[in-house]
């Protein structure tokens, strides 16, 4: 009997001599549960999210209601070959909101160290195979939020790192998709990302809150992240072409316009989502910041709370640069 895939697939993973599942069980390998989750010989879950092309698989020792809440959260981001698997020790709490902080990072002889006092630490060998993400030891109530904050910043802390790694960026902003193209709009806090996203259907919203970049050639590819501001966010695993890129404002009327590299560019590096401490990293950040800007062309986007004249500025954009 081979293992059924309902909305997902079996991982790659060598197969044991028998996988448990819920009312059932194989004996040719892990299974993915009702598409959601793999269960493995241990009895943990593992979920498998995969960010830009890069895969991570989540060992959780979790009950099935708990694995299943924080599946549906990454369901759209599902991958069959996790390039990394990190075994989670601990499970964090509500506490305070991790997503804001900015933690530390540091590599030695290639391993790599992402903490945030108080909060996780994520660690990974030198070959990004394998590690282990483990949260500070604090009561948690997962049937009031059952995806907490400190698991999404634990995971987009560690993307960050891995992305660069891999020459593209992640960066504080939203995406939308245009058709064949997208735009990516960035801004501090407050700016208007969330505001903005939501004034497009949910399957034109590649992240209200972090957009994953890759540069490819002389072109630049913006792809989905499932690292939404809120909850309510259903944001896209899509890749496109980025057509151009705006710093956002809020304004009585929406307008869109050209603005210069130098506006441009002071714009993208407030907005880099990085660990501090490697200084390797941050430079290269700093170097890519600069190819997005000289690779497609940015604008200012200040907008209002009126839907359509917001939308029609947003794909005027795309007519500013013929």
């Amino acid at each position: 009997m081979q293992p059924r895939c309902l909305g997902g697939h079996v991982a790659d993973l060598p197969p044991p001599t028998q996988a448990r599942g819920v009312g059932w069980a194989v004996q040719s390998g892990p299974i993915l549960q009702a598409g959601l989750w793999l269960t493995l010989m241990s009895g943990q879950r593992r979920v498998n999210i995969n960010v830009a092309t890069i895969g991570v698989g989540l060992e959780l020792d979790l009950d099935r209601a708990t694995t299943q809440s924080i599946v549906e959260r990454y369901a759209a981001f599902a991958t069959t070959r996790p390039h990394a698997i990190l075994k989670v020790t601990r499970f964090p709490a509500p506490g305070r909101d991790e997503i804001g902080d900015r933690p530390s990072a540091r590599r030695t002889n290639g391993a790599l160290t992402i903490e945030l006092e108080g909060a996780y630490t994520v660690a990974i060998d030198a070959s990004r195979r394998r590690g282990f993400l483990e949260f500070a030891d604090r009561t948690t109530n997962l049937v009031t939020h059952p995806v907490p904050p400190g698991l999404q910043a634990a995971l987009r802390a560690l993307y960050s790192v891995l992305i660069c790694e891999r020459g593209g960026l992640l960066i504080h902003g939203c995406g939308i998709d245009l058709g064949s193209r997208a735009a990516i709009f960035v801004g501090p806090s407050g700016a208007g990302k969330s505001t903005l996203s939501a004034m497009f259907d949910s399957g034109r919203v590649l992240s209200d809150e972090l957009v994953a970049l890759s540069f490819e050639g002389r072109s630049v590819v913006a792809h989905g992240t499932p690292f939404s501001y809120t909850d309510a966010s259903h944001p896209r695993h899509l890749s496109l072409p980025l057509a151009y890129g705006g710093i956002l404002s809020k304004g009585r009327r929406s307008s869109i316009a050209t603005v210069t590299a130098t506006a441009a560019f002071s714009a993208v590096t407030k907005c880099l989502a990085l660990p501090y401490g490697c200084l390797d990293l941050e430079d290269a950040a700093f170097q890519r910041a600069g190819c997005l800007v000289g690779g497609v062309p940015w604008t200012s986007l200040r907008f209002s709370t009126d839907r359509a004249t917001t939308k029609r500025a947003v794909k005027a954009g795309v007519k500013l640069f013929p």
